[in-house]
C-alpha cells in the first residue's frame, strides 16, 4: 500500500509568531490537484475554521494521529512557480511578513478567499457569432425567410454584426433560444460562454463652483 501524501500548506490564518508549514494530508480525490504552488482550503485551529492556504511541498509520508486533511483544492493548476515559492519563503524571513502574506502580494486580490468562501465569478455571457462568410450568410437568410423567418432574421442580423450577445439578438429579432441550436447544427454560427468582468459602479461628482475669498479675488484680479 502507497504512503498517503502530505501538503505542507502556509496557512493565512497564522500570524508571524507561530507561521510555519502545517503538514494536511492529502485525499486521494485531490491528489492530482493537490501541487506546489497551488491555493486549498484547509480546517485551523482547534474550531477548524476554514482558511486559505499555498501548498508548499507534496510527499509521501506517514500522517501522525490527527492529522487533518485538506478540504479542497481551489485551482484547476498552481498559480505559482517553484521560483516564486522560493522568493516568498525568502520575503518572509527579509521582512518578517509570513509566508502566506509574501505569497498574496504576488497575487491579484480577486484570486483569494473572503470570509472562507471562494471569490464569485464574473457573469458568464452566451455570444452567438457568424461561422460563415457574410455574403453566404445573407444568401442562406434569404432561402429560409419564408419557412423559418426567425432563423432568416438571426442570419441577416450576424451577416451585419459578425457577433452578438444571444440576449441581443432574441431582442432585436423576437427570435427564441431555440433558433439557435439548427443554425449552429448546420455550421453557419458558433456559440460560446464568455466571462462578463464585473465593473465597479462609477458615479460622476459635479464639482460646485468655487468660492473666493477677498483677498483671493484680488490677486486674481491683479493677475
Amino acid at each position: 500500500m502507497d504512503a498517503p501524501l502530505i501538503a505542507l500548506v502556509a496557512v493565512s490564518a497564522s500570524n508571524f509568531a507561530i507561521d510555519k508549514p502545517y503538514s494536511y494530508r492529502v485525499p486521494d480525490s485531490l491528489a492530482e490537484r493537490a501541487a506546489p504552488g497551488a491555493r486549498v482550503a484547509v480546517p485551523f485551529g482547534r474550531g477548524n475554521r476554514t482558511s486559505e492556504g499555498v501548498i508548499l511541498s507534496v510527499s509521501p509520508g506517514e500522517p501522525t494521529r490527527g492529522l487533518k486533511s485538506i478540504e479542497t483544492v481551489l485551482d484547476i493548476t498552481p498559480l505559482l512557480g517553484e521560483e516564486q515559492l522560493k522568493l516568498a519563503l525568502w520575503m518572509s524571513g527579509m521582512f518578517f511578513c509570513t509566508v502566506f502574506e509574501a505569497v498574496r502580494a504576488m497575487l491579484p486580490a480577486g484570486v483569494w478567499l473572503r470570509g472562507g468562501k471562494a471569490p464569485k465569478r464574473d457573469k458568464t455571457v452566451k455570444i452567438v457569432s457568424l461561422a460563415i462568410p457574410p455574403e453566404e450568410a445573407r444568401e442562406l437568410s434569404a432561402q429560409k425567410k419564408l419557412r423559418a423567418p426567425f432563423q432568416s432574421a438571426v442570419l441577416a442580423l450576424l451577416a451585419d454584426a459578425g457577433e452578438l450577445p444571444a440576449s441581443e439578438i432574441m431582442y432585436r429579432t423576437g427570435a427564441t433560444r431555440a433558433v439557435f441550436a439548427p443554425l449552429e447544427r448546420l455550421g453557419a454560427i458558433l456559440t460560446e460562454e464568455r466571462e462578463q468582468f464585473r465593473r465597479p459602479a462609477v458615479s460622476i461628482v459635479e464639482p460646485s463652483p468655487l468660492a473666493l475669498t477677498a483677498e483671493q479675488t484680488a490677486v486674481f484680479s491683479r493677475l
